[in-house]
């Protein structure tokens, strides 16, 4: 494996094939950095010869020590990113060390450790919930200011690790669970609907942006609730469309992110936007799909697009309608029977679905984290309330035709 003056080449560390494959379609050859296990899902168009295997794709040095393996340094790509969360202060890395194009490690530092975030969008002026770091529990007691409180990683992700403490008592046990692990982000409770903001920055300029809501804000999972959101039209919502848009702006703004894509999330509270967090990369869930199918923009080419400097508009073609994606949740336990992908798409308005598991599987613990689910669907309707109603019978109907054997079961 080799890459030339004549054969420009892109790094993208992390497995995220459909970014390669948009990257070769702007007739670049992309080499992507994966894991082991990534290779069982190695798409058809990507040929072998421009993977590279590594056990952790955040781990500098296994990283360099890789690239040399294969006669390759930084500095012979055109340019390095990632679009996988915990990689991008990574690729970053490899950026500034061969002096080629990327997100600087700065960005990158700041779309990843949440309290640094939250202190410069602060900074900015932007209102976003209290804070501190604590390098263990036992440093921190929860007071009127912080209860209740949200404890998590400092760069976490999808809600995993992520603890809502209500009261002295739960903090007190997390505390004697969690240990001496650490250091920890602990965050005031912001109270609000919540939605998430995805889209497109070019040159600092925000080029697409839309808006979904979550049926239930995302740390409720820890009490139960499941994933889901419902892509808001901009006819029906320009006025928060128009909020979101200034968020975006001068969030993205205050953290130097100017090219690439982006996914904020935010409490509604009022007329106000309160800032939550954002990432440099594309959401996850089902995101892509909704946009594609609301507005046939697709996000991963806008991404290569934008980093590549492409100067070429957005076509954006707006569907009537519109659409939402559910985590679809099961009970831990062994599965003993699932429904199938065919079974999902004759719901009413669903219009693409992923299964997960299987019967003879065990079924992943959904408060865990906002990623884990059994399966998934984009369901569409007439409008925000249909496609909501759609969702909650979608998940009611899944969790009567899963059939699950209970943990400690003797059956």
């Amino acid at each position: 494996m080799s890459t030339s003056q004549t054969d420009p080449a892109v790094l993208l560390v992390g497995r995220f094939y459909s970014a390669a494959l948009a990257m070769q379609r702007l007739s670049f050859r992309a080499i992507n950095i994966v894991t082991p296990s990534d290779l069982s899902t190695l798409h058809a168009e990507v040929s072998r010869d421009d993977v590279i295997v590594v056990s952790e794709t955040d781990d500098i040095g296994e990283l360099l020590s890789a690239l040399a393996r294969h006669g390759l340094r930084p500095e012979d790509f055109q340019a390095i990113y990632s679009q996988r969360e915990r990689a991008v202060i990574a690729a970053s890395v490899l950026a500034q060390l061969g002096g080629t194009e990327g997100m600087s490690v700065q960005v990158a530092l700041a779309l990843r450790d949440k309290q640094l975030q939250k202190i410069i969008v602060r900074e900015a002026g932007i209102t976003t919930a209290r804070s501190r770091v604590a390098d263990q529990l036992s440093e921190f007691t929860p007071g009127d200011d912080f209860e209740p409180c949200v404890i998590k990683p400092l760069d976490g992700g999808g809600s995993q690790d992520t603890h809502l403490v209500r009261s002295h008592a739960q903090f007190d046990e997390l505390s004697e669970r969690i240990g001496s692990t650490g250091p920890w982000l602990i965050e005031e409770l912001i109270e609000g609907t919540e939605i998430h903001i995805d889209g497109v920055v070019k040159d600092g300029t925000v080029t697409f942006l839309s808006i979904g809501r979550y049926l239930h804000n995302v740390i409720s999972i820890k009490d139960g609730a499941f994933i889901a959101s419902v892509h808001l039209d901009p006819q029906h919502e320009s006025g928060l469309y128009a909020r979101a848009h200034d968020l975006v702006h001068a969030s993205l703004n205050a953290l130097g992110h100017r090219d690439g894509s982006f996914h904020l999330e935010a409490f509604e509270r009022g007329e106000e936007l309160v800032f939550s967090e954002c990432g440099g990369r594309i959401g996850g869930g089902m995101i892509r799909e909704a946009v594609e199918w609301k507005y046939g923009v697709v996000l991963v080419e806008e991404w290569a697009r934008a980093v590549c400097h492409i100067e070429e508009p957005i076509a954006v073609t707006v569907r009537e309608g519109t659409c939402g994606f559910v985590h679809l949740p099961t009970p831990p336990g062994r599965i003993l029977r699932m429904p199938t992908k065919e079974d999902l798409l004759a719901m009413p308005g669903c219009v693409a679905a992923d299964v997960y598991q299987k019967a003879g599987g065990t079924a992943p613990d959904v408060s865990r984290a906002s990623s884990a689910r059994a399966a998934r669907a984009l369901v569409s309707g007439r409008d925000a309330d249909e496609v909501r109603d759609r969702i909650i019978k979608l998940v009611d109907w899944f969790l009567n035709a899963v059939e699950v054997e209970p943990v400690g079961s003797t059956k």
